[in-house]
C-alpha cells in the first residue's frame, strides 16, 4: 500500500486490525507516519529496487495489493510485487492493463470500502501491499 493520503492511512489502519503484515510505500521523510499508522515495512516508492524490497519482506507470496494513487508507475510497481502466481491488484483509478502487463493479475477498480471489504473478510493470505506515494 501506499498510505500517506486519506485512502492510504485508513486502508492501512483496516488491513492492520485485521491482521495483516503490511507492506507499504512511501517517501523517506513520511515512513515513520505510515509506520505509526501500522505498516510493518515500508519501502521508498522511488528506489529502483522498489519491487525486489517487498519480494523480500513478503517472500514473494503477496497476494493482494492496493494501488491507492493507481498511476501508470504505481500500478506497474504493484502488479510486479505480486507473487509469481499472479492476485489481485484493487486500483482507485482507471486500470492501465499496459502498466500490468500480466495476465495472472485481476485488477478491479475500486473505493477503498470495497477493498477493505476483501481485507476484512481474511483471503487467507498474511500480507497486504498498500501503495502510497506522498510527497
Amino acid at each position: 500500500m501506499h498510505a500517506v493520503a486519506a485512502v492510504g492511512h485508513f486502508a492501512i489502519q483496516l488491513a492492520h486490525l485485521a491482521g495483516y503484515k503490511i507492506v507499504s510505500t512511501a517517501s523517506p521523510r513520511n515512513h515513520d507516519l505510515v509506520r505509526s499508522l501500522g505498516a510493518d515495512v515500508v519501502f521508498d516508492y522511488r528506489d529502483p529496487d522498489v519491487v525486489a524490497k517487498i519480494k523480500a519482506a513478503t517472500g514473494d507470496s503477496l497476494k493482494i495489493a492496493f494501488d491507492t494513487i493507481s498511476e501508470t508507475e504505481s500500478q506497474r510497481i504493484s502488479a510486479a510485487a505480486l507473487s509469481p502466481s499472479g492476485g489481485k491488484l484493487a486500483v482507485i483509478l482507471a486500470p492501465q492493463p499496459e502498466a500490468i502487463g500480466r495476465t495472472d493479475v485481476q485488477v478491479n477498480r475500486t473505493c477503498s470500502l470495497s477493498f477493505m471489504r476483501v481485507v476484512l473478510t481474511r483471503t487467507g493470505h498474511s500480507h497486504a501491499f498498500v501503495y502510497h506515494a506522498g510527497a
